[in-house]
């Protein structure tokens, strides 16, 4: 199976394509609750001076940790924060040579391979927004991108378990050639269609006539931005010989992931309620 060549070079391209899987689902809404205040980045001086404030002096530590608890309850920010984690461990391999280099890829392919497992129990995810269409507005749309994770799950099912335990089937003449190669590649064309309708629910959102507000316009041009950092890796791993030809280069696939994963963290935070010892 070529999945198991001992081509460290086809390893490598076998680990970019499961690293690009998408986040797991969430029902989509047109706007994540967020206070967060949207005033531009202050100067230097004024960053020393709100670190010096009152304000911020009577955050407890307490509370911190108990917004961070918070947070990470939530299984889709832990993916986001291992996620960014996971690419920012593989950019920073790129700095070093020999077995520096070798580990931090290494451990960068561990992190991916723990994201990939978490997908095993995502398709009632899928489902639910099927029935509900809570995906997006209007309710066909967020059904449509319900039914792209659904036909995805199933063939990542596949192509996990085939590399992951290639000896399954290894024998059996009913098992095609490159299975797993065949169905990631498939998975991936469900999701570029997700990618595609999720844009397309974002500008919805966006309407003016819909007056969305400024935490809204915020979220969904983030959200923008991050299927447009997806939208290429996406299509490049949809093609048929994805791991024989790789149309994006190692650095540029895994430099557009990197930047979705801070983008994402970045929405994901401005999102979260300002913290107070009220």
């Amino acid at each position: 199976m070529s999945s198991k060549k001992n081509d460290n070079t086809t390893n490598g391209l076998r680990q970019r394509k499961v690293a690009m899987s998408p986040d797991i689902q969430e029902p989509q809404t047109n706007a994540e609750p967020s206070n967060a205040s949207n005033d531009a980045m202050p100067g230097t001086c004024s960053v020393v001076k709100q670190l010096n404030s009152s304000a911020l002096k009577k955050i407890s530590w307490q509370k911190l940790l108990q917004v961070y608890s918070s947070y990470f309850a939530n299984s889709y920010n832990q993916d986001k924060m291992i996620k960014t984690i996971q690419y920012s461990v593989w950019m920073l391999s790129r700095f070093y040579r020999g077995s520096i280099r070798e580990a931090l890829t290494k451990l960068s392919g561990e992190l991916l391979w723990a994201r990939y497992a978490t997908r095993l129990v995502a398709l009632p995810t899928a489902l639910e927004g099927i029935q509900s269409g809570s995906w997006g507005s209007p309710k066909v749309l967020g059904k449509a991108m319900a039914w792209s994770m659904l036909l995805y799950y199933p063939l990542e099912y596949i192509a996990y378990v085939k590399w992951k335990a290639p000896q399954l089937g290894a024998n059996s003449p009913h098992i095609p050639h490159r299975l797993a190669e065949r169905a990631s590649a498939w998975s991936c064309r469900c999701w570029v269609a997700y990618i595609v309708l999720d844009i397309v629910r974002s500008t919805l959102a966006l309407r003016p006539s819909l007056s969305p507000s400024s935490d809204t316009q915020r979220n969904e041009r983030l959200q923008i931005v991050r299927n447009a950092l997806f939208f290429f890796p996406a299509l490049s791993w949809s093609l048929p010989n994805w791991d024989t030809q790789p149309w994006l280069s190692d650095i540029t696939f895994n430099s557009l992931m990197w930047l979705e994963s801070v983008v994402c963290m970045y929405q994901s935070v401005k999102n979260l309620p300002p913290i107070s010892d009220s």
